[in-house]
């Protein structure tokens, strides 16, 4: 809490202090958008990190199969010309022949494939090789421009895999780069890096043989320079200054006292990333830990006031949510047992699951530190004695393989796809490491709803899955998280209706 009060002082007093600066207009003058991002960047190649800020440079610098629209939410074909489904198992996908590497290569059927082989390949040890490698049992050539991958199972989220995990590269790309992702990404997108240096400089300029008729259409602005501040306050300086025109995920009270001033503009968009805590029923950590009991979690569900944490903490248009997903997302069903704010009810629940006087438990977070502090007082006060163990994100991920962690706060975003088949299977599958409740009703209505392309089969599987996880309180299911964004006056930019950041759709205002 200090902390926030702190920037949010320094914030005050740079709108107060900081004159007015004639490098406001640097960013139109130069056509380049400049950006600040919170973490740093380290590498160019989305095929090996999951970060947000990569998801972003990807859809600059990468183009895949296919694009989800914005507008509709729908999946559309982007390198591939059209596609068709035949049977529940086979995906026959057209390949545009007017695709462009930023070297000046066409791309070819052979290079599509070899992509494919490499996001799915073990041993490529990229980011996405357990997710796609569970649905795409082989990918050949059928036609000149065709392609057709064999499926070993009915997979509804296929497409929209195909648009986000899977990067165009040219074939035999890792090989010539000894497996690791080179310097300079050779991409397919509407802009190509032409300077990259590892957590400092990142600079792209428009791509001339990008096609303009494609669903991303064409950039309007002609290069985007990229750093790393992780500090709010000195993102707020170089806003006021000029010094960047768009900036996001940025504390909801900063962002409303700097978009106070006429220098700075706050919109604020959605987010599919929702926030939760995790326990360990099925005791990896501890076979006698009072997780196991159902009243106990649920006692700890009722400990937690979640609204006063939306109010006070994250505010925005951040919502509570009592799902295991997202409300926005396909099957996400919002009519299952909620637990209300109810410490003395919670109270009741410990003594009758046997802890009169509650225990003591290590709490494990690697971000939200104010809401993980108020958590931890609100469970402090009906007896639950909690050891905050605040970590690097790194850390938190190597403790949950491992199977350490009782219980933790994790957030998800689901990569922005509007389905709960982004969510579901990674945290409750049979298979995942990230399922701690060991949940066989759960574990199989997940695969149904994920293996099965009729929807009504699909829905009746989620509100089985999502009724079971919150009667028996696997999750304290946190709130939907905000999206704020804070954009120069000179800055015309739209937040996207699933959250993602689409920075080739920003476009310079018309002066006034």
């Amino acid at each position: 809490m200090r902390r926030s009060f702190v920037l949010k002082a320094m914030v005050l007093s740079l709108l107060v202090t900081l004159p007015w600066s004639g490098t406001a207009q640097a960013g139109r003058d130069t056509d380049t958008l400049e950006v600040a991002f919170p973490r740093n960047v380290t590498t160019v190649d989305g095929m090996y990190t999951s970060r947000r800020e990569n998801d972003i440079l990807g859809l600059l610098t990468d183009d895949a199969l296919f694009y989800v629209d914005p507008d509709q939410l729908k999946v559309v074909p982007l390198v591939a010309r059209s596609y068709e489904l035949i049977g529940d198992t086979i995906l026959n996908i057209t390949i545009r022949d007017d695709v462009h590497f930023h070297d000046g290569s066409l791309m070819t059927v052979d290079d599509v494939i070899y992509s494919i082989n490499w996001a799915k390949d073990p041993k490529s040890k990229s980011r996405q090789r357990l997710r796609l490698s569970k649905w795409i049992k082989s990918v050949t050539q059928t036609g000149p421009n065709q392609i057709q991958i064999k499926m070993f199972h009915p997979h509804p989220l296929a497409l929209y895999d195909l648009s986000y995990y899977v990067k165009m590269r040219k074939a035999g790309h890792y090989e010539r780069a000894k497996g690791a992702p080179g310097p300079i990404l050779n991409g397919t997108g509407p802009y190509k890096i032409i300077e990259f240096e590892p957590a400092r400089t990142l600079i792209l300029t428009r791509f001339d043989k990008y096609r303009k008729d494609g669903p991303k259409g064409s950039p309007e602005i002609k290069n985007i320079s990229i750093r790393a501040i992780s500090d709010w306050a000195t993102q707020a300086a170089e806003i006021l200054s000029g010094g960047i025109q768009w900036t996001f995920q940025m504390p909801t009270d900063i962002a409303e006292d700097l978009g106070s001033d006429p220098r700075a503009k706050l919109i604020t968009g959605p987010s599919l990333r929702v926030g939760f805590l995790t326990m360990d029923v099925v005791g990896k950590t501890e076979s006698g830990s009072p997780l196991r009991h159902l009243k106990v979690r649920q006692a700890i569900n009722h400990a937690i006031d979640r609204q006063a944490i939306v109010d006070h903490l994250v505010r925005g248009s951040s919502k509570v949510v009592h799902s295991a997903c997202h409300p926005f997302q396909f099957g996400c069903f919002t009519d299952i047992q909620k637990y209300e704010y109810d410490p003395e009810k919670a109270k009741r629940l410990l003594a009758e699951a046997g802890y009169p006087n509650g225990f003591a438990i290590p709490l494990w977070a690697a971000r939200e530190r104010p809401v993980m502090e108020v958590i931890q007082h609100q469970l402090g006060k009906v007896g639950i004695e909690v050891d905050l163990r605040f970590v690097m994100g790194s850390a938190l991920g190597r403790a949950l393989k491992r199977g350490q962690l009782s219980m933790f706060y994790n957030t998800w975003g689901s990569f922005s796809i509007p389905d709960a088949g982004a969510i579901g299977p990674e945290h409750w599958a049979k298979e995942s490491f990230r399922n701690l409740s060991g949940d066989p009703i759960v574990e199989r209505a997940m695969e149904l709803a994920t293996e099965n392309y009729d929807k009504e089969i699909r829905m009746m599987s989620f509100h089985q899955a999502f009724h079971r996880i919150a009667e028996q309180a696997y999750w304290v299911p946190m709130f939907a998280y905000t999206m704020n964004y804070v954009v120069t006056p000179d800055v015309d930019y739209v937040p996207s209706k699933d959250g993602m950041q689409r920075l080739f759709e920003v476009k310079w205002k018309d002066p006034q």
